[in-house]
């Protein structure tokens, strides 16, 4: 369920903060992948030839940053779908912190045990799909 909040003055404005700490983080990226600063490599696949569930991430970055999307999904699909999302919230919080509008808050029945178990399984999802390309 949805419903809408007007933070008051002395409560953290948290779409701000987002706004604020995401674009300082994507700036970081950015320029870390400019410059051509060396990027993590994967242990497990180094040693194993066996890729982790996060393998591809820096690919998708780099594909996504430069409109490559088909390789962004196809180097992982879960990271090219996060930063799909964080595109779609940042947009969201842009608007209500510059227009100073009511911010959406969720309220929800959902449990830590059905949201741990679901982010379990399309990270599993995603690894299997790591594993066969």
């Amino acid at each position: 369920m949805l419903r809408l909040h007007r933070p008051a003055r002395d409560e953290t404005d948290v779409e701000q903060l987002l706004v604020i700490v995401s674009s300082a983080g994507a700036a970081a990226a950015w320029l870390w992948l400019r410059v051509g600063l060396p990027t993590p490599r994967c242990n497990l696949y180094t040693w194993t030839g066996i890729p982790c569930p996060t393998c591809g991430t820096t690919r998708a970055v780099r594909g996504f940053l430069t409109g490559d999307w088909a390789l962004a999904w196809s180097s992982n699909p879960l990271v090219f779908t996060g930063l799909l999302v964080w595109c779609a919230i940042m947009c969201y919080a842009l608007i209500v912190v510059c227009c100073k509008l009511p911010r959406l808050r969720i309220q929800t029945v959902l449990t830590p045990r059905v949201v741990l178990t679901a982010g379990g399984l399309v990270l599993l999802i995603n690894w299997l799909y790591l594993l066969t390309n």
